[in-house]
């Protein structure tokens, strides 16, 4: 499991003539390779899995209380790109019975957060920007997984192959509850997005 956090902490005041950024940027290539042979007179069994688990989490945040207030713009991005191969290989050679598997099981649970925390009712969460304000959560995910099974044999041959890939990612671009965007000095946009 990985963390990649940009944090401005609760109740910190931000002042600049120019542009706040907070970037929370990951890039992940998971490759695995695995390959079984087996051979025998009676039975040849050939077996093997592959197994390739990505558990992340990705923020930029901008916590409860805090004051941003800057002339230009304003950019919170949480951007994780994961790219993962999975390769996997089994044969099985006998006389009599030969039996070859394989699979494969990519298992992808990250989470992606641009996010303005909630405030309170008396500690306001404020964002004042002559620029554009951008809120972005974007997480990219590639996967490839290649599966192969063989059996030879002079009476029983049996090959099977499965590959799975289970994708459960959350991402979210979120402007909390008691946020003020834009009090005194109003933005030229306000764009907020998760893909």
């Amino acid at each position: 499991r990985g963390t990649v956090n940009s944090l401005l902490a609760g109740n910190v005041a931000v002042n600049a003539a120019g542009s706040f950024s907070d970037e929370a940027l990951s890039s992940q290539d998971l490759s695995v390779y695995s390959i079984s042979a087996a051979a025998g007179d009676d039975a040849g069994i050939g077996g093997v899995a592959t197994v390739v688990t990505s558990k992340n989490d990705v923020e930029a945040l901008v916590g409860a209380g805090a004051s941003i207030d800057v002339t230009d713009g304003v950019t919170l991005d949480a951007e994780p790109a994961l790219t993962t191969l999975s390769v996997g290989g089994g044969l099985g050679v006998s006389g009599s019975v030969g039996i070859g598997a394989t699979a494969s099981v990519v298992t992808v649970d990250d989470t992606t957060k641009a996010l303005i925390e909630d405030g309170t009712a008396g500690d306001f969460t404020t964002v004042n920007a002559g620029g554009a304000v951008d809120i972005t959560a974007n997480a990219s995910e590639d996967g490839s997984s290649y599966v192969a099974a063989g059996a030879a044999s002079g009476e029983v041959a049996v090959g099977a192959g499965a590959a799975v890939y289970v994708l459960g990612t959350t991402t979210e671009a979120e402007i909390g509850a008691y946020a003020q965007i834009g009090q005194t000095t109003s933005p030229s946009s306000l764009a907020v997005s998760a893909t």
